[in-house]
């Protein structure tokens, strides 16, 4: 192997190596966050909430936390202590998180295909489908005002959908319950499959749930399948490639899809 092919080998090893660390992680997710909350200051909560946001903010006014701040201070909390722990070194270059957003456009169009191969799948099996769009992976919104103004709500809950979901979901709920399905006895590898599924059934049914929920008639499967395969690719991305791309992946194809 010629030495340029080695240093290509050594520059991506280092690149997936270093876009995993949590590290990297917060120094992406930081403008999606940044973007959402000055979203929500500038238009209103009960503009762009979605209901992940909602559930956590709501979590944690029930302990006694109720800064509109906390919420995003504990994901850079965890994502803090999480890289602290892994002894990594406290630098991410700047290439790394140009890479990163690359790659989170490519999985979105991954996911976009998905969404195809799925209508055609249904279609060719005469199954009952509903138009699925970006908007319905976001928070749902009501806004009497300009088209300028509902266009920015929305863009700006594609990020608060992708930064919030994934918290709750990929973040929380699924090391959560890996770690109960391992102090239940279970092999690691059966544990995180099982983690999957559960965390994939939650994320698919919580879009049906609260003020903002869809409505699960007429036909519903369609959206319930899709969000389930869905879980299962975002809890694969993090559990491969780490959080931060889960997220970047998540609000891109909200953005994608919502403008589709």
């Amino acid at each position: 192997m010629s030495d340029t092919n080695l240093a290509s080998n050594a520059v991506a090893d280092d690149y997936f190596q270093q876009s995993r660390r949590p590290l990297a992680s917060l120094l992406f997710v930081l403008p999606l966050l940044a973007v959402y909350e000055l979203g929500v200051a500038v238009l209103g909560p009960q503009a762009i909430l979605n209901g992940a946001d909602v559930w956590l903010r709501q979590l944690l006014m029930a302990i006694g936390v109720g800064s509109s701040l906390a919420l995003p201070a504990l994901i850079v909390v965890i994502l803090v202590a999480w890289h602290h722990t892994t002894a990594q070194p406290w630098r991410v270059r700047s290439s790394v998180l140009g890479g990163m957003a690359i790659e989170c456009a490519a999985l979105a169009v991954v996911l976009l295909a998905c969404v195809q191969i799925q209508r055609w799948t249904f279609d060719q099996l005469n199954l009952p489908l509903l138009r699925l769009g970006g908007g319905d992976e976001a928070a749902s919104f009501t806004l009497a005002a300009s088209s300028l103004r509902v266009s920015f709500a929305r863009f700006v809950s594609y990020f608060g959908a992708g930064v919030y979901e994934e918290t709750l979901f990929r973040l929380m709920l699924l090391p959560l319950c890996t770690a109960a399905l391992r102090a239940a006895n279970l092999k690691p590898r059966t544990a995180v499959v099982i983690a999957v599924i559960v965390t994939s059934l939650l994320f698919s049914a919580a879009h049906h749930v609260g003020a903002s929920g869809e409505p699960l008639d007429p036909f519903p499967l369609f959206r319930i399948t899709f969000r389930f395969a869905a879980g299962v690719l975002f809890c694969a991305v993090f559990l491969v490639r780490g959080f931060g791309i889960a997220v970047g992946a998540h609000a891109v194809y909200d953005v994608l899809a919502g403008w589709w």
